[in-house]
């Protein structure tokens, strides 16, 4: 008896669960809110998070606008991230950034980033030079490919302090 009266009720199984489909989650500017979501993560520090969130919308949306910047953003949270391993992984994502887009606006600034990760890494004068020959090189290779930079003031200056360190 309690078996017959027990069965209905498990058949039912409680609440339908909402199921979401694969269109659903790839909904239309589900791109601009996975990159805000990473953004804010990075700026609270949380930078697996970041990068999770910002892999999983040039992922899916690799036709999206966004892509480009999303893949800037994500070689920043490396770059924020600090220490010897991010700023190698940085200096990767980075290069990589450069070769798809080599024409952007924001090519000088993102060799200028390489640049700066080598200089971060330079310690005393009296010790090993390897940092300081890779940013005297990256420094170069920016006013080579990107001769008309806004930034020229700032490599010079760069170029002089390397100099002295070298």
């Amino acid at each position: 008896l309690a078996l017959a009266l027990s069965l209905p009720f498990a058949a039912c199984g409680g609440k339908a669960k909402n199921k979401v489909t694969f269109e659903e989650a790839k909904g239309p500017g589900r791109d601009k809110e996975l990159y805000t979501q990473g953004i804010e993560a990075c700026r609270k520090g949380r930078f697996e998070e970041c990068r999770v969130l910002l892999n999983t919308m040039i992922n899916t949306y690799s036709d999206s606008p966004l892509v480009r910047i999303a893949k800037l953003s994500m070689a920043d949270s490396y770059y924020l991230e600090g220490g010897t391993k991010s700023l190698a992984q940085a200096e990767l994502e980075y290069r990589d950034w450069i070769q798809f887009f080599p024409d952007d606006s924001l090519a000088d600034d993102t060799m200028m980033k390489m640049a700066e990760i080598h200089l971060k890494q330079i310690q005393a004068a009296d010790r090993d030079t390897t940092h300081a020959k890779l940013a005297e090189r990256q420094l170069k290779e920016l006013l080579r490919r990107y001769p008309n930079s806004d930034q020229k003031a700032e490599i010079a200056r760069l170029m002089n302090e390397v100099s002295e360190i070298l």
